[in-house]
Order: structure tokens, then sequence, then C-alpha cells
């Protein structure tokens, strides 16, 4: 979660203000130096947590070799700030980049990795399977009835009209099981994901809350995390290997 600097500090001026009048000038200094020990204490923390996300980044460049820009921190201060790779590797441009999301009320971390992709207008997400992905193929099972009517209706009169997205099962039982696909080319989907990538999913990729989006020609991954450990930089880089994978092969089909 991210600490919002402006605040806190407005926050710690109106305390004083209100406590000014009331407290012995003693008491009133121990307040201020015990409110100026937490910040430090919050900054230093801080602080930190951002270098072991850096020490990850810097690894992580070592594979990649690109361009990697790393943020400057003042001595005091409250803020998170990420850093950001972008570049050439394998022939094809990638961007990875950490940005602040708010979920359910609450300010998180989210990690990004971006691949040019050529997709021929195919689109596709892939989420690991879940309550809200449950939720999700309820609403769209209802929707897709009322449209297959609506299709039947103008069928009749030479019409057609183009139904909703749904899920594709590409015909592996424990695939299908652990991912949700939504795409506007099922064929494309069970070409695109073959033996080789579906392995590489389901026993050496974690993907945990994260999701894959094929839209505006990039293959994009999306995750709240931050990346500040050496397993999940290992993870990383595995969901790197398999977007490229998953890129290279989209060329070959359409």
């Amino acid at each position: 979660m991210r600490l919002n600097a402006t605040i806190i500090v407005l926050t710690f001026v109106g305390f004083v203000l209100f406590f000014g009048y009331t407290l012995p000038p003693f008491a009133l200094l121990f307040l201020l130096l015990l409110v100026i020990a937490v910040l430090l204490c919050v900054s230093l923390v801080i602080k930190y947590l951002n270098r072991l996300t850096l020490a990850q980044w810097a690894i992580l460049n070592e594979q990649l070799q690109i361009n990697l820009q790393m943020p400057e921190r003042a001595w005091l201060e409250l803020e998170w700030k990420y850093p950001s790779m972008a570049g050439m590797y394998l022939g094809k441009k990638i961007s990875i980049s950490m940005f602040n999301a708010e979920m359910f009320g609450i300010t998180a971390p989210h990690t990004r990795i971006i691949i040019d992709a050529i997709h021929y207008g195919n689109t596709l997400e892939i989420r690991s399977e879940g309550v809200y992905t449950q939720f999700e193929k309820f609403w769209l099972k209802a929707n897709n009835f009322y449209t297959r009517q609506v299709q039947k209706v103008l069928h009749y009169f030479g019409r057609e009209v183009v139904p909703l997205k749904g899920e594709v099962a590409v015909g592996d039982l424990e695939f299908d099981r652990r991912f949700y696909v939504l795409t506007n080319n099922a064929g494309f989907v069970k070409r695109l994901l073959d033996p080789d990538i579906r392995d590489i999913m389901k026993n050496d990729v974690f993907t945990k809350m994260g999701k894959f989006v094929l839209n505006q020609s990039q293959l994009i991954y999306t995750e709240q995390i931050n990346i500040n450990t050496d397993f999940e930089r290992q993870r990383f880089q595995k969901i790197i290997l398999l977007m490229y994978m998953m890129v290279n092969r989209m060329e070959r089909i359409r």
C-alpha cells in the first residue's frame, strides 16, 4: 500500500495545533519527537523495501540487457518510487513497469509486462480460475443466451450479429480447470496454446492473480505484485519467456 505524504503531513500539523494549547511544553516536545521518530522509521522501512525491489530489477536486467530506470529517493521520503525498463529483447520491444492501482479500496503496487505482438485482430485474455471468474462466467452465459435469440431472428432475415466473447476450452482438462480463457476467435486460441505452452503454464508458471491480455498489437501481463524477492523475480523471468513463446507462435498462425 502507498502512503500519501501530503495527508500524513497535514494530519501531523493538525495534531500539533490541536494539542498545542492543551499540553505542557515538555509533553508537547516529547510528542513532536515521537511523531518525527515514527515518520523517520516509516521512511526507512519504505527505503529498505524499495532497495530490495531495485536489487531484484537490477538482476532481472542482467538477463534482458535493456534500459533500466532507477528512481532517486530523498533522505526522508514517504512515497513509493518504482523502477521501469524498456528496450529490445530477442528482437522484440519489451517494457516492464510498476504502478499503483486501487483494489477493494486499497492502493497496491502492480507490475506490468508489455511485448509487441502481431495478432491479426484476434483478442485474448487468460486468467487463473477463481471466485471472480465464476461470477463473470455467470454474467456471460446470461447475456449470451439473449444474444443467441437475437441471432436466430436476424439470421432469418439474412443478418448477423457478433456474439459476446465467451470462455474457450482448449481440450486439456487440467488447463481448462485452472485457467479462464476469453477470446473472439476460439480457433486462434486453440492453435496458439499448444502443448508446450500449456505445460509451462501448468507446471512452471504460477500466475497468482495475474492476467494476460492480447490487444492493440501488444501482449500484456499485469499482476498485483512488487518484485522484491528471488522467488518472484525468477517467476517473472519464466513469465517473460512464456510471453515470447506466445508472441513468436502468433506470428506463425492466423
